[in-house]
């Protein structure tokens, strides 16, 4: 919050669904920006709109216009881009985790298994696992067709 603070007037901010033609930080609680930021769907928007017969755009000075409005938000572009060193959101953590599950799910299938298709045109199936690839797909043999189906469509017969 205090970065958003220290964000000059001009600057306005729109949430989703709650379009606010240039409303300011000052027009929402703390509670309920944090709320918005917190969850990336639809989109957050931090900038400043210009009408369009503003004379700003048709002198030299849009460009230290545009310029200060980028420089004043670099602080919070800082703050919410993820990098290695700046791991808020536990996005290893979560990255981490996720491919513990996708193991997991591998090591319960094996070559030779039976499994039934659960999803997807060959839906109710049983067939025979023929290969594993590396990105979650496994070839299934259906009689005389192989079918590449996402491990997440398999289950047991």
């Amino acid at each position: 919050m205090s970065l958003l603070a220290a964000l000059p007037e001009s600057i306005s901010y729109q949430h989703g669904e709650r379009l606010r033609p240039s409303a300011t930080l000052d027009e929402f609680a703390e509670p309920e920006i944090i709320a918005c930021l917190e969850q990336a769907d639809p989109w957050s928007f931090f900038g400043k709109a210009f009408e369009k017969d503003d004379a700003v755009l048709e002198s030299r000075q849009l460009v230290d216009e545009i310029r200060s409005v980028f420089e004043c938000l670099v602080p919070l572009h800082s703050f919410v881009a993820w990098r290695r060193d700046n791991d808020f959101h536990e996005l290893r953590e979560k990255l981490k985790q996720q491919k513990e599950k996708a193991q997991r799910k591998f090591s319960s299938v094996k070559v030779g298994d039976q499994v039934r298709i659960l999803k997807g045109l060959a839906s109710g199936r049983v067939g025979v696992v023929e290969s594993i690839e590396r990105k979650g797909v496994v070839k299934v043999r259906l009689g005389t067709i192989v079918v590449a189906v996402s491990i997440e469509e398999l289950g047991k017969p």
